[in-house]
């Protein structure tokens, strides 16, 4: 009985997450004199390092911070696609007075968004949670707490969580 249970709000944990664990791709840019773009990589996520592309600025560097570690690399100094995990904080400096440069990063898993969660606070309106089942992530219908067990074909479980004023 434990060990369904278990399996049970394992799965729903994975279709409710399983959507905003993709990747998100940014571009940060340097076109001024001395500027600096930064992100920070939060201890959940991994940055990959795509691209590092510079047109004029031989000075410009990428500097990543980790664990109290600072690396520096210039153009070509640096192994591409480049993988770290967080956390960590990448830098890009522009050193000349006419920069023009571009650093790609593709950063996994996007943060969790705050639209997919629902606290209810004291005395406030309430909310429906519905338990709902798919069998390919695309179509949900509301599902009944219980056992599922000898199944025919794979379901997917998620909590739907709708506010109410």
């Amino acid at each position: 009985m434990k060990k369904h249970l278990l399996s049970l709000c394992v799965l729903v944990f994975l279709a409710a997450t399983a959507p905003s664990l993709k990747a998100r791709v940014v571009s940060l840019m340097l076109t001024t004199a001395n500027q600096t773009n930064q992100i920070t990589i939060e201890a959940f996520e991994s940055v990959k390092i795509l691209t590092f592309w510079v047109i004029r600025d031989p000075y410009c560097t990428v500097t990543i911070s980790k664990g109290g570690s600072i690396m520096y690399a210039r153009p070509g100094e640096l192994p591409l696609p480049f993988v770290l995990a967080g956390p960590a904080v990448t830098s890009f400096y522009a050193g000349s007075p006419d920069p023009l440069a571009v650093l790609t990063l593709e950063i996994t898993p996007e943060a969790y968004p705050p639209d997919k969660s629902i606290t209810l606070a004291p005395g406030t309106g309430g909310a429906e949670i519905t338990l709902q089942c798919s069998t390919n992530l695309l179509n949900w219908s509301p599902a009944s707490n219980g056992i599922y067990t000898n199944l025919d074909q794979a379901k997917f479980f998620r909590i739907k969580a709708d506010r109410i004023p």
